[in-house]
């Protein structure tokens, strides 16, 4: 079958496309504007794969490349916090309008199955841990809401027969990451540069890549459509704690400094999984952390 990835040069795009190609589930193109994600990204996989500079906000290239397609994936977003907190309209563009096309290119071309990625940022700050997906939905910043909005619009389109599955991902990290908390530390310990926490009492749930692409490329086959659903691994990590095991795998005399919470940031977070794990067979290490050095290694070939 025929399966476009949007977004699928990015960090968790360019893992989904690899293991797509190498599971053989299908002939795969990527569909991406290459605002973030990188054409390097694909080198594993680019003599297996078609690869398309466009925008999700291109309507007529969208569904020219989405022609014939069995199954999209939509991961291409505008995905940083702060980036949406600054610019709000962007983030609507993308996260809002961008997946409504999306949604309406799979309608308009007969696409089977649309899976696409949401975010944990839709529950805000949660009264309880872990969070089902029962949880209130109470965004504390701009991307939270964009992809609340993205949900809606999600649906909307799947009440009139588009078949969809809704992950609402946790915090990812892998080696192709870059600018966000765990490559940030790594690189400040490599550079020698101390590192800096905003919030010591900071909780994350962090799933390493191969266990979430897993997870996402099973959601092409899975026998009905649900959405949402909780991905992540179900483990809460400290952030202060994740600073000193990155310290300890580098530099052990490497300074943490400790700074205020930033407002638009959710402080705690642990993903209820057991949906994920029932219906598609979700498996995360007891330590999330446990593919730490596989980053901190790749960085090190880096700098």
């Amino acid at each position: 079958m025929k399966i476009l990835v949007t977004g699928g040069a990015g960090f968790i795009g360019s893992g989904l496309v690899d293991r797509l190609v190498r599971d053989q589930y299908g002939h795969v193109c990527v569909f991406d504007n290459f605002s973030r994600g990188r054409i390097e990204n694909l080198a594993h996989s680019s003599n297996a794969i078609r690869i398309v500079n466009g925008d999700i906000l291109d309507t007529a290239r969208l569904r020219d490349e989405m022609v014939g397609a069995e199954v999209v994936y939509h991961l291409a977003a505008l995905s940083s916090v702060f980036d949406c907190v600054h610019n709000p309209a962007a983030a609507i563009r993308t996260n809002v309008e961008g997946t409504r096309q999306v949604l309406e290119a799979a309608r308009q071309t007969g696409v089977r199955r649309v899976v696409v990625s949401s975010s944990r940022e839709v529950y805000g700050e949660p009264a309880n841990l872990p969070v089902p997906e029962s949880s209130p939905i109470n965004p504390k910043n701009a991307y939270g809401a964009s992809k609340v909005a993205a949900e809606e619009i999600c649906a909307e389109y799947s009440s009139n027969g588009l078949e969809l599955v809704v992950f609402r991902l946790s915090n990812v990290y892998g080696i192709r990451d870059r600018s966000r908390v765990i490559p940030l530390f790594v690189e400040q310990v490599l550079r020698s540069e101390p590192i800096t926490i905003y919030g010591k009492d900071k909780l994350l749930d962090l799933i390493w890549i191969e266990n979430l692409v897993e997870v996402l490329a099973l959601a092409a086959q899975y026998p009905c459509p649900v959405h949402p659903v909780n991905l992540g691994c179900g483990k809460g990590t400290r952030l202060f704690d994740l600073a000193e095991r990155v310290c300890a795998l580098i530099d052990p005399k490497s300074p943490i400094h400790i700074a205020d919470q930033r407002e638009p940031e959710v402080e705690h977070f642990v993903a209820d999984v057991t949906v994920a794990r029932k219906l598609f067979n979700l498996h995360c290490p007891d330590d999330p952390l446990e593919y730490l050095p596989h980053v901190i290694e790749a960085f090190r070939t880096r700098i």
